[in-house]
């Protein structure tokens, strides 16, 4: 029987992108679930100031939410989520955490646009960034 993983997610993107991770390194038997093909509706706020804190809000709630339907579920479901964000150097490692709600508050959705414009008079040697990414994995949470 593959194992099942709940992707604490309904982005289609993000879910291909595990896709091809868990078929790279020999998992591609593995089921990839979202909350939308299980019927369920969560959307848990992210308040967390970093990356694992607002992963693991989402990956705690899904588990708790998959704990009270074991009986309808998959055996052995397990909960994944992840957060991102760019960080810029030059903006003091900016928009980082936010980032998905910096794309979301820019003019027409447009992140991009708006990051572009607050790095307008910096030069390409100032423009250093990265994408950050923390994943995080409940087999099974255990109720204190």
């Amino acid at each position: 029987m593959p194992h099942s993983i709940l992707i604490a997610s309904n982005n289609a993107h993000k879910l291909q992108e595990f896709r091809e991770v868990f078929s790279q390194f020999g998992a591609g038997d593995v089921e990839l679930l979202t909350p939308k093909s299980l019927g369920l509706d969560l959307d848990p706020e992210e308040t967390a100031e970093t990356y694992l804190g607002n992963a693991l809000i989402k990956a705690r709630a899904f588990q708790s939410l998959v704990n009270t339907m074991r009986n309808r579920l998959p055996p052995n479901l397990r909960v994944m989520s992840d957060d991102s964000g760019l960080e810029v150097d030059a903006l003091d490692g900016r928009p980082g955490v936010l980032s998905a709600r910096y794309h979301k508050a820019a003019p027409n959705g447009d992140g991009c646009a708006a990051l572009l414009r607050e790095m307008v008079t910096m030069s390409d040697d100032d423009r250093a960034a990265r994408f950050r990414a923390v994943i995080v994995m409940i087999a099974q949470m255990v109720q204190k």
